[in-house]
C-alpha cells in the first residue's frame, strides 16, 4: 500500500465497519471531502465486513466512476481494471481479480435485472444519493427488496455529503445511521450583493478575475474552480477571461460531459501551474481535484424535466438547491483553507429549496416502467417506491410503453418487444426503432441514428437556439452532416453507434418487432425512406401535421403546438416526426410554441401501414352554426391527431334529429316566434289555461316544444323547421272541444253592436306565469264605437272584463278602464269636454 492523505473519514473508519457488521445497512452523511468515496469500499474488505465478493459502489456520473477507480487505484497501489474497476457504458474496465467495482446507476440496474440474487456481491454502496437519480431511486427499492427476501447477509451502505438520514432510514428499515460533521478546513463563503443587476456571465467573469487577483496578491497557490450550467456558458466565460487577460500564468481549462476520458483526465491531473476549472455539476460530487481553494458558484444547472406541453423530456436551465450549493463549496478546502463566492445575494440563498426535486418527479419514466415490468411487479402503483411518482406521470409512461409495444395493453407485462428493448441502453423509443431496424436490413444506419439521437442533448450547441433565429434540421440530414465532420462529440458518436450495432446484431433475433422484409439493391432515396418509416415506430406520440405546407405552425399528437422554421417560399412537408424539441430556458421568457430543431418528414400513407392499430375513424354529428344544419363530419386519426376530415349534410335520421332538436329547443323562439297569427293563439290559449284552472286547458307553450323535437325527426336544417305550418301543428294537438272551448271563452275578436270586429289583446304567458301574475286581455276600440253600450265586455264567460283602451277618433288613447259603466257615468264628460276643445 503506498502513502495516502490522511483525511477526516479515517477517523470514523472502525466505527462504520462496526455499525455495518452490527447493522447490515448504514445510511451516512458526511461533508464534502471527508474522503468517504474512496475510504469506505476499500475498508469493508480490509476490516473482513465482506469477507466474499464485490464491493459494488453507484455513481451517478461516469467521470466520477472513472476518477474514483483510479483515485483508489493510486491509494492502494493497484492498477485500475484489476483489483479495482470501473464499469460504464459501453466502457468495462474490470477483471475477475476485481474487488472493488465502480458503476453507473444503469449498468447496476441492468445487473440486478440478470442477477438478482447479486451473486458475487458482498455490498452495494449507493453514493451521492442526495442527487435521486431516477436510477438510485429504482436501485434503493430493489435493494431493499433484495436484502429482505434473499439476501440479508448483502451489506447495504447509502450516503452522501448532504443528506436526509431520516427518511432513508424509515424506508431501509433496520438500519442504522451516521452523521459525520465538521471539516478539516474553513471555507470562506461570500456573496454577490449586485447579482439581480449583473448578468450571469459577467458576474462569474469578474468573480473569477477578483479570487485570481486576491490569490496572486496574497500568494496563495491553489486552483481555482468554477461552476456553469452547460456547455455554451462555459465557453462564453472562458472566452471572456482569456480577452481580460487575468490570469497570468494560469491555464483555463473547460471540464464537462462532452469531453473525451483523455480531455476530462486533462482538467483533472496534478500540475504545478495554476488551473482555472470551467465545469458544470458534474465536478459537484465524487471528484477529487487536488489543490482547489476557491471555488466560484454561478448558482444555475441545467435539469431535465418533463414538459406537460409537448409530452416531451428537455433541457431546463433552473437554479440550483441548498444542498447542491454546499456541494460545490466543498470542493474548496480538502486540502487547506479555501474561499467560495456565490454569484447571488444573501436574500437569494434564503429562498433556494433545500434539495433539489428527485428525477422521479419531473422525468419521463417510460424506461423505468419497463425496468419494474422486468423486475416482475405487474402493477407499477404497488412497487416498493422510495418516493412513488405522481399517478399522471405513471399512466402518462404506460400509455407511451404500450404504444411501443413494449407491455401488454391491459396491465404492464413485458411483451417480447419489451423483453428486448430493456437489454439496450437507450431510451425505449429508440430501442424500438433499432430493433425494427434489424429486419429491415438496416440495423448499421440506425445504429448511428440511435446515437445522434441518445447523445443529441449533449451536442454543442444543439439545443440552445434563439427563438428568432433557428433551423428546423431534417433528421437524415444530421446524420449525414455528423458523418461528414470531426470533433469530440461526433467521435463519440460513432463510438456510441459502433457499440448499439454489436448489441443489435449479436444480442437480438430475427423477427422481433414488425413484420418488415429485406429488401437488396434499393436506391439511396428508397432507403431513406425506409429508415424514415423505422422512425415512427420510436416515435409514433411525435407525429406533427401542419396547418399547412406553408405554415411553420403545426399542432403534435396530444394537441400541442410546435413551430418549425420554413425558408421563404418554400414548402415544408405537411406531416414530419419531432424527433427533437426546444424546451424552455429559465432565463428567457416562454414562447407559445415550442420549436422543432430536428424532424423527419413523413407520409400520411405511412401512418397507415406501418402503425395501422392506430388509425380509427369516426363520423360525428355535428350542429354548424354557420350552415344552419346538422352535418356529418367523418374524419380519420392517428391516435388523436386528425389525418383527414369529410364534411357533409347529416342524414335524416334519430341521431340528426337530437342534435337538430337540442339546437332548436335552444333557440325556441326563433323557430316558433310567438309573433303573428301563432302568437296570438298562443297568448290565447295560455289565457284560459291560467284563468281557469278547473278546465284543466294544456298547455300549448309545452306542446310547442314538445312538437319541434317531433319535427326534427323530418328536418336537417332550422330553414326547414322554420318553414314549418306551426299553427296548424299546434291547433292540431287540441281535440275539437277544447278548440270549441277555448274559441267561445277566449274568443280572438270582440264585435261590436254595427258588427265589426276587434282583436282582443291577450297577455303574453311564460311557463312560469302563475295566475296571481295573469294581466286582463286588452281591446282597443274607438270610444264612439263603445256608444250604446252600458256594461264592459268580458271573456270567460262573462267572468273577466276586458281593459278598455277607449281611443280618440284619430286613434290617441284618452281613457283606460275596465269599468265601462262608470265611465258614463263619471268620467265621459270630462273626456267629452277635452276631445271637443281640440
Amino acid at each position: 500500500m503506498t502513502s495516502r492523505q490522511p483525511l477526516l473519514i479515517d477517523q470514523y473508519l472502525s466505527e462504520i465497519t462496526s455499525s455495518v457488521k452490527e447493522h447490515g445497512t448504514l445510511v451516512l452523511s458526511a461533508p464534502p471531502g471527508t474522503g468517504k468515496t474512496t475510504r469506505i469500499p476499500p475498508a469493508l474488505l480490509d476490516s473482513g465486513v465482506v469477507p466474499n465478493g464485490q464491493v459494488v459502489v453507484l455513481q451517478p456520473r461516469r467521470l466520477a466512476a472513472r476518477s474514483i477507480a483510479a483515485r483508489i487505484a493510486k491509494e492502494r497501489g493497484w492498477r485500475v481494471g484489476e483489483e479495482v474497476g470501473y464499469q460504464i457504458r459501453f466502457d468495462n474496465k474490470t477483471s475477475t481479480m476485481t474487488k472493488i467495482r465502480i458503476v453507473t446507476e444503469g449498468i447496476l440496474v441492468r445487473q440486478l435485472q440478470s442477477n438478482p440474487f447479486l451473486e458475487g456481491v458482498g455490498a452495494v454502496v449507493l453514493d451521492e444519493f442526495h442527487e435521486r437519480s431516477i436510477h438510485s431511486d429504482l436501485l434503493i427499492a430493489m435493494l431493499r427488496e433484495i436484502k429482505t427476501e434473499v439476501r440479508p447477509d448483502l451489506v447495504l451502505i447509502v450516503m452522501s455529503a448532504t443528506l436526509d438520514v431520516e427518511p432513508i432510514v424509515r424506508f431501509l428499515g433496520s438500519a442504522h445511521s451516521l452523521v459525520i460533521d465538521g471539516q478539516r478546513f474553513p471555507v470562506e463563503i461570500r456573496y454577490t450583493d449586485d447579482a439581480a443587476q449583473t448578468p450571469l456571465i459577467q458576474r462569474v467573469v469578474r468573480a473569477t478575475a477578483r479570487v485570481l487577483a486576491e490569490l496572486q496578491e496574497r500568494s496563495v497557490f491553489g486552483h481555482i474552480l468554477c461552476f456553469l450550467p452547460g456547455v455554451p456558458e462555459i465557453q462564453r466565460v472562458i472566452t471572456a477571461l482569456e480577452e481580460m487577460n487575468v490570469s497570468g500564468e494560469s491555464v483555463i481549462l473547460p471540464l464537462h460531459g462532452r469531453q473525451t476520458p483523455d480531455e476530462q483526465d486533462n482538467a483533472l491531473r496534478p500540475t504545478s501551474y495554476r488551473k482555472v476549472i470551467v465545469a458544470t455539476n458534474i465536478a459537484e460530487t465524487s471528484l477529487t481535484i487536488d489543490g482547489v481553494v476557491a471555488v466560484v458558484d454561478s448558482g444555475w444547472e441545467k435539469t431535465t424535466r418533463y414538459d406537460t406541453r409537448t409530452g416531451i423530456d428537455h433541457l431546463e436551465l433552473s437554479r440550483i438547491s441548498r444542498a447542491a450549493a454546499d456541494q460545490r463549496a466543498g470542493r474548496a478546502a480538502r486540502t487547506q483553507p479555501g474561499l467560495v463566492i456565490r454569484c447571488w445575494s444573501k436574500s437569494e440563498q434564503a429562498v433556494l429549496a433545500h434539495f433539489s426535486l428527485p428525477e422521479i418527479r419531473r422525468v419521463d419514466l417510460t424506461s423505468t416502467i419497463l425496468e419494474v415490468a422486468n423486475w416482475g411487479c405487474t402493477n407499477p402503483e404497488q412497487f416498493g417506491w422510495f418516493d412513488p411518482p405522481s399517478k399522471d406521470s405513471l399512466n402518462r409512461s404506460i400509455r407511451l410503453a404500450r404504444l411501443l409495444g413494449a407491455i401488454s395493453q391491459t396491465g404492464t407485462t413485458l411483451t417480447k418487444l419489451g423483453q428486448k428493448i430493456i437489454h439496450l441502453p437507450v431510451h425505449p423509443r429508440i430501442a424500438t426503432m433499432l430493433i425494427a431496424s434489424k429486419d429491415q436490413g438496416l440495423s448499421q444506419d440506425c445504429s448511428f441514428l440511435a446515437a445522434i439521437l441518445s447523445e443529441y442533448p449533449s451536442k454543442p450547441n444543439g439545443i440552445s437556439p434563439k427563438s428568432g433565429n433557428f433551423r428546423t434540421q431534417d433528421l437524415i440530414e444530421v446524420a449525414e452532416q455528423v458523418r461528414r465532420e470531426s470533433s469530440t462529440w461526433t467521435s463519440r458518436v460513432t463510438h456510441v453507434a459502433q457499440q448499439l450495432l454489436e448489441l443489435v446484431n449479436d444480442g437480438l433475433n430475427e423477427g422481433t418487432a414488425r413484420p418488415h422484409h429485406r429488401r437488396k439493391n434499393t436506391t439511396q432515396s428508397d432507403k431513406h425512406e425506409r429508415i424514415r418509416r423505422l422512425v415512427l415506430h420510436g416515435y409514433p406520440d411525435r407525429v406533427a401535421k401542419r396547418r399547412n405546407t406553408i405554415d411553420p405552425h403545426a399542432v403534435m399528437v396530444g394537441g400541442h403546438g410546435l413551430l418549425t422554421s420554413l425558408a421563404p417560399g418554400t414548402p415544408g412537408d405537411l406531416y414530419f416526426v419531432a424527433v427533437a424539441v426546444q424546451g424552455f430556458s429559465g432565463l428567457e421568457p416562454r414562447r407559445n410554441d415550442p420549436l422543432v430543431l430536428i424532424a423527419c418528414p413523413v407520409a400520411e400513407g405511412w401512418l397507415k401501414e406501418e402503425l395501422p392499430h392506430t388509425i380509427t375513424n369516426e363520423s360525428v354529428y355535428e350542429f354548424s352554426r354557420d350552415r344552419g344544419a346538422v352535418i356529418c363530419a367523418e374524419r380519420t386519426y392517428f391516435l388523436d391527431l386528425c389525418l383527414e376530415e369529410r364534411i357533409g349534410p347529416a342524414p335524416v335520421g334519430t341521431a340528426t334529429a337530437e342534435i337538430l332538436a337540442k339546437e332548436a329547443v335552444a333557440n325556441l323562439d326563433e323557430v316558433v316566434p310567438l309573433a303573428g297569427p301563432v302568437g296570438t293563439f298562443v297568448r290565447r290559449a295560455e289565457w284560459l289555461r291560467l284563468a281557469m284552472p278547473e278546465l284543466e286547458f294544456p298547455s300549448v307553450l309545452q306542446h310547442r316544444r314538445e312538437l319541434v323535437s317531433i319535427a326534427c325527426g323530418q328536418c336537417r336544417t332550422i330553414t326547414e323547421l322554420v318553414e314549418i305550418d306551426w299553427l296548424g301543428s299546434i291547433r292540431g294537438c287540441l281535440r275539437h272541444q277544447e278548440l270549441v272551448a277555448l274559441d267561445f271563452l277566449a274568443p280572438q275578436h270582440y264585435t261590436n253592436a254595427a258588427g265589426r270586429k276587434i282583436v282582443i289583446d291577450y297577455p303574453e304567458i311564460n311557463e312560469t306565469t302563475t295566475i296571481s301574475e295573469i294581466p286582463s286581455p286588452c281591446l282597443a276600440v274607438k270610444l264612439q264605437e263603445m256608444f250604446g253600450i252600458r256594461t264592459t265586455p268580458t271573456v270567460g264567460n262573462g267572468r273577466f272584463p276586458l281593459l278598455l283602451h277607449l281611443l280618440a277618433p284619430n286613434g290617441r288613447p284618452v281613457q283606460v278602464t275596465s269599468d265601462l259603466g262608470s265611465f258614463w257615468k263619471t268620467t265621459y264628460m270630462d273626456v267629452r269636454r277635452e276631445l271637443r276643445g281640440r
